[in-house]
């Protein structure tokens, strides 16, 4: 599963600092979003050297000496995230894709069309789904089987106030459906398959959290 948030932020940070003419700005490789931040396979690599979480403070100051705020940044990348509680969009999005579809990659991709997303296939069996304009109810991707140890992943993410805690989108998850948990993790049987059911709180910057909604097999 490939970390949206800081994958969208690191993007717009550096070309905002390039197009300002900033001569610290790292490259970054051409292609598709889902190389960003890391790709399995023969391309292989950190898209950018270093993780956004760790240079949050370093840019954050380059774009203050440029008179940029943060915020401004954030509200391009994802307009409604930087006052975003709500997770019932991700919620339904994810049940709408991963809960009803799984195992099937194609229908899942579909389902994501339908919900007005941009879907790319890097590979047969892979989604890289985001949506064409962030909402603050929906989720910001689906994605299948990317950067993941898993023989099966299907994933929603959403981006969120670093306010939202683990329980508030634990309760939002599991509550909505249902279904009891222990720390996050849970496992439910689609088509006769048991899968880990889990919520992942990725790791944030700018007062942003990013939020996952998980199906796992082996």
């Amino acid at each position: 599963m490939a970390t949206f948030l800081r994958a969208s932020l690191c993007t717009a940070l550096i070309a905002t600092l390039a197009s300002c003419g900033s001569s610290t700005a790292p490259n970054i490789r051409s292609g598709p979003q889902t190389q960003l931040p890391y790709t399995p396979g023969p391309n292989t690599g950190y898209a950018t050297p270093g993780l956004l979480a760790a240079n949050a403070q370093n840019i954050g100051e380059n774009l203050e000496a440029l008179g940029i705020s943060p915020t401004e940044v954030i509200d391009v990348v994802a307009p409604g995230a930087s006052s975003n509680t709500d997770l019932s969009g991700a919620v339904a999005l994810f049940q709408a894709t991963c809960l009803r579809h799984t195992p099937n990659v194609e229908t899942i991709a579909k389902a994501a069309a339908q919900q007005n997303m941009d879907v790319e296939r890097p590979g047969p069996d892979q989604i890289f789904a985001t949506n064409t304009e962030f909402s603050p109810s929906g989720g910001s991707s689906v994605q299948v089987n990317i950067a993941s140890q898993y023989a099966y992943e299907c994933a929603v993410t959403a981006i969120t106030q670093d306010s939202v805690t683990k329980a508030t989108a634990q309760n939002a998850l599991f509550g909505t459906l249902g279904i009891s948990h222990a720390n996050g993790t849970s496992v439910t049987t689609i088509n006769g398959k048991a899968y880990s059911l889990r919520h992942i709180q990725l790791p944030g910057a700018f007062g942003l959290i990013e939020h996952a909604f998980v199906l796992q097999a082996d």
